[in-house]
């Protein structure tokens, strides 16, 4: 069975980056090589940061340009996405992430691994998917702020309805 070109950009539609805009920052699992040399040119809005480097020491996360996205290539040699997924959040970073899944595992089996791990979103490695990577990125991110906001909003709702409910009367 052949397996289908997973960097097949040919209805990859490049969208430059506006002036002055910000790259969404996304911190990748996977093959960096081959991520970078495909991104630039379907995705040159997307700046990666190695997983590896983030996540590989026990050091603090520095500060400044945090990612706004990780990425997880399931598929890619050495990657070990539940491992990933765990530096993620031992690390404390408060960002979405993002599979990306091999087209022979089936709708049922992305689902599976998606809950399980408790991420975010997944994409299908199937032709062409880099180029719709850039909206499922944008997609997660979005989601994640809203669920961040409506939790805040929870958090002052409970806040003031102790505040009311202990006022004397």
């Amino acid at each position: 069975m052949q397996l289908p070109d997973i960097s097949d950009t040919t209805a990859a539609k490049v969208v430059p980056l506006a002036d002055g805009a910000r790259k969404t920052r996304v911190l990748y699992a996977g093959d960096m090589e081959f991520a970078k040399a495909q991104f630039s040119s379907v995705a040159p809005q997307l700046q990666l940061i190695a997983a590896g480097a983030l996540l590989g020491n026990d050091a603090p996360l520095p500060t400044g340009d945090m990612p706004d996205v990780a990425v997880i290539d399931c598929h890619a040699p050495g990657v070990d996405a539940r491992a990933v997924v765990d530096a993620i959040r031992t690390k404390g970073l408060d960002v979405p992430i993002v599979l990306a899944l091999d087209p022979n595992g089936g709708d049922h089996a992305a689902t599976k691994v998606t809950a399980e791990l408790r991420v975010d979103d997944y994409t299908v490695k199937l032709p062409g998917w880099l180029a719709r990577l850039t909206s499922r990125l944008e997609f997660a991110i979005a989601h994640h702020r809203r669920r961040r906001n409506l939790e805040a909003l929870q958090t002052s709702a409970e806040r003031l309805r102790t505040v009311v409910e202990s006022a004397p009367v």
